[in-house]
């Protein structure tokens, strides 16, 4: 069962009886955490149907008693297992467990709503997720596809009386950049960005403009102004950049890591731009936003094919460093933008 469709059991469904919530989505578990307890459990008296169990530590006879308690002035009462371990490993490593729960699903009382929860990836589909198919359901919370996120968005500009156009709408989407896979961004970052455009406009109608003032990331626009300074044999300025970069606080690990994937990128787009391919094509086949392709393909003439793959074996050698040496990332960082805006450092 996917999103939609666990969206309409909750809206129409008589629930009762076992639940898994899986996937990597975790905006999705965690909303669909509060919408069951929204639904289930009457705020009168939610804490005498309420209970809440950690995995690690279950005791699955106090569990089943649990579940066999009926409800105290509530038709439901509902039940959260929290990190349960439904990986095919996890499932081997816990059989016991899962042996005995495997019989008693048929057993729990229609009065009770029983939530297993698995944050991060899907449940494993061997025996034990077959009977919940059967005897409950199996609710799995993956990443939005475009239409998904396209959706997902615009409700909430509808919700706020804010017109956005469509081409607006599919701007913001790669601005935000969820649907790129390299950059690990979730639907908290979707959140988090939209709510952004959301308290900071006053008017009725958003525009490429109002995107482009408010969705800065400063972050991002100071690796691109690094790599710009880079291109440029800046040393000074680049050092400037890295300085200030870890005066805001940020992480060394995730300006170093953010490097390497832009330089990646660079060199992908370098290469698809002299076989004269579109952005368009050349966005679809890096797998990053159309905002960032463009971005990099104004500057990517700078660099020579050579010179990026130099860079990147540096990067190696930097990674390498910090994986079996233990060495200081700022100074390793130092010595990275030297070596690259200038030619004379070294990493031994």
């Amino acid at each position: 069962m996917n999103y939609i469709q666990a969206m309409k059991l909750l809206d129409n469904g008589e629930l009762n009886g076992i639940y898994v919530l899986s996937g990597e989505e975790i905006f999705l578990i965690d909303r669909f955490v509060e919408l069951f307890k929204e639904n289930i459990v009457s705020k009168d008296f939610f804490d005498m149907n309420y209970i809440e169990y950690d995995f690690s530590k279950i005791d699955l006879q106090k569990l089943k008693i649990d579940c066999e308690t009926a409800p105290f002035f509530s038709n439901k009462r509902l039940i959260i297992v929290n990190d349960v371990n439904l990986s095919k490993n996890g499932i081997s490593i816990y059989k016991n467990f899962f042996e005995e729960m495997y019989d008693y699903i048929d057993k729990i009382p229609n009065t009770t709503v029983l939530l297993f929860v698995m944050k991060g990836s899907l449940a494993f589909r061997g025996k034990f997720y077959k009977q919940i198919s059967i005897l409950g359901h199996n609710i799995e919370l993956v990443r939005f596809n475009e239409i998904e996120l396209f959706k997902f968005i615009k409700k909430r500009f509808v919700s706020k009386n804010i017109e956005v156009r469509d081409i607006v709408l599919k701007y913001i989407i790669d601005r935000i950049g969820y649907l790129d896979s390299s950059r690990e961004k979730n639907l908290y970052d979707v959140e988090n960005e939209v709510n952004k455009l959301l308290n900071s406009f006053s008017k009725d109608v958003l525009d490429f403009k109002d995107v482009d003032e408010i969705l800065i990331d400063k972050f991002e626009n100071s690796i691109f102004k690094l790599l710009d300074m880079i291109s440029k044999k800046d040393y000074k300025n680049s050092i400037k950049i890295l300085v200030e970069l870890k005066k805001s606080g940020e992480d060394s690990f995730s300006t170093f890591y953010m490097i390497v994937r832009y330089i990646r990128n660079l060199l992908g787009v370098k290469v698809l731009k002299l076989k004269q391919k579109h952005i368009d094509y050349i966005s679809k086949e890096l797998k990053i936003s159309n905002y960032e392709c463009k971005k990099l393909y104004s500057v990517c003439d700078g660099f020579s094919i050579k010179t990026l793959c130099d860079y990147i074996d540096l990067t190696y050698s930097v990674e390498s460093d910090i994986k079996t040496k233990n060495r200081d990332i700022d100074l390793l960082l130092e010595l990275l933008i030297s070596k690259m805006s200038l030619g004379g450092a070294s990493f031994e």
